[in-house]
């Protein structure tokens, strides 16, 4: 079978290719692939085996009280050098009131821990204050040479300190 055909005939063009490497799945396939139809097949050569990345965050952030801004921290390993996006966003319910806000930004990542830190301020009218928040934690590393995505997502709850 090529790249763009599935078994049940339907062809579409691979430009773009993407991992999901779940427990379950352990090849990239073509954005927008379709489903083999229940058939178990043999993946094409050019698809690449999944890459491992590790996605982390600090269970506890700061907040500066008198901007009102919030920095969270973590870290990023992929089992080969690649180039990773991370987005951060934290948010934070109060007496029904919410306050959120988020950030993302690229940087390298290796074998070796990267830490990415992220900081922001709300982008409601309410603002973060110290105690309980959720980070909601995704990045989208991309291999040059291997042409393939991996996405990775990790959320917790966290506990935001004065600084």
């Amino acid at each position: 079978m090529t790249p763009g055909r599935s078994s049940c005939g339907a062809t579409r063009p691979a430009r773009s290719w993407s991992c999901s490497c779940s427990t379950r799945a352990r090849w990239c396939r073509p954005t927008g692939w379709p489903r083999p139809c229940g058939a178990t097949i043999r993946p094409p050569a050019r698809w690449a085996r999944c890459r491992s990345t590790k996605l982390t965050a600090d269970k506890h952030g700061t907040i500066d009280l008198a901007t009102g801004e919030v920095t969270v921290t973590g870290t990023i390993v992929c089992s080969r050098p690649a180039n990773a996006f991370v987005t951060a966003s934290v948010t934070q319910v109060d007496d029904g009131q919410v306050a959120a806000g988020g950030y993302g930004y690229n940087l390298d990542c290796s074998p070796t821990p990267t830490v990415w830190t992220a900081t922001y301020s709300a982008i409601t009218s309410v603002q973060y204050t110290p105690g309980k928040a959720d980070l909601f934690n995704y990045a989208y590393v991309y291999n040059y040479e291997e042409e393939t995505l991996v996405i990775v997502n990790t959320s917790r709850d966290i506990k935001l300190k004065k600084s």
